[in-house]
């Protein structure tokens, strides 16, 4: 079983990109999102994850609200507190 962890991503959308590229290219089971990007849209490029699952929380979205967010089966699911 293949664990990736990622960090900072902080909305850099090409790099991103290349990151969910080498997740899959390695076919990681499970994806760590550590936190720090800041736009809803970062989800658009980690939906194409093909992991079983990507948990993240407590990022700080561009509004400074805490957003709470876990990918399991390909789905996405985001709430904003």
């Amino acid at each position: 079983m293949i664990t990736g962890i990622i960090s900072d991503t902080h909305d850099n959308m090409m790099t991103l990109k290349k990151a969910v590229d080498y997740f899959n290219d390695r076919n990681v089971l499970h994806v760590i999102h550590a936190g720090d990007f800041t736009s809803p849209f970062t989800f658009r490029v980690l939906k194409g994850l093909r992991s079983a699952s990507l948990a993240s929380s407590a990022i700080m979205t561009a509004t400074g609200s805490c957003c709470k967010n876990i990918l399991t089966e390909g789905s996405i699911t985001s709430r904003i507190s």
